[in-house]
């Protein structure tokens, strides 16, 4: 963990033609903070808890706010298929990033998540969701193999990183979002 807080400039695409929630959450419960990013699918969600400050502290800390941003627990991003969202994040310590799909036509959920250390902040990032097909299984189950019909394919969403020139980076580990989408 950092000990000096430092502005990330990401930008958040979903390159793919699913829905995708994404939840980012800060080490340790750590709490940070979004200077920007006011879009209608970015939720931010702060600690509820408020400690009594007198007028003096509620000054200081209405100040940070603007200058600095809200302090939040967790950034929560409604991502519809083949948009971006640019967000502003501000933090000491390693972000939480997971993914799911949202649609009715998939079953089988199992999310994905990384984690992004402080050695990728500070400079503008771009993250980009891509999917990718597998298999294709019948009605009952079993591979799809010759002739048979596919009713269902396994479905990966993994993450790509990019830096500030459009190069792609080596980024951290990441365990793609999975789930079983129905085939027509």
């Amino acid at each position: 963990m950092s000990i000096i807080a430092q502005q990330t400039d990401i930008t958040l695409s979903n390159k793919t033609k699913y829905y995708l929630d994404i939840k980012i959450l800060a080490e340790q419960d750590e709490e940070f903070r979004m200077t920007a990013g006011s879009h209608n699918n970015v939720i931010p969600i702060s600690n509820t808890r408020e400690n009594a400050q007198g007028l003096f502290g509620t000054i200081v800390n209405s100040l940070m706010d603007v200058f600095t941003g809200s302090k939040l627990h967790e950034i929560r991003n409604n991502l519809p298929s083949k948009s971006s969202v640019p967000i502003q994040v501000r933090c000491t310590s390693a972000l939480s990033f997971n993914t799911s799909v949202v649609s009715t036509d998939t079953s089988n959920h199992i999310s994905g998540d990384f984690d992004l250390s402080p050695e990728y902040h500070g400079e503008p990032l771009t993250l980009e969701w891509k999917s990718v097909l597998g298999y294709g299984y019948d009605h009952k189950g079993d591979v799809a193999l010759g002739g048979t019909m596919p009713s269902t394919r396994d479905l990966a969403i993994n993450t790509e990183f990019y830096n500030k020139t459009g190069s792609k980076i080596a980024g951290p580990d990441v365990s793609p979002a999975c789930c079983k989408i129905k085939f027509t």
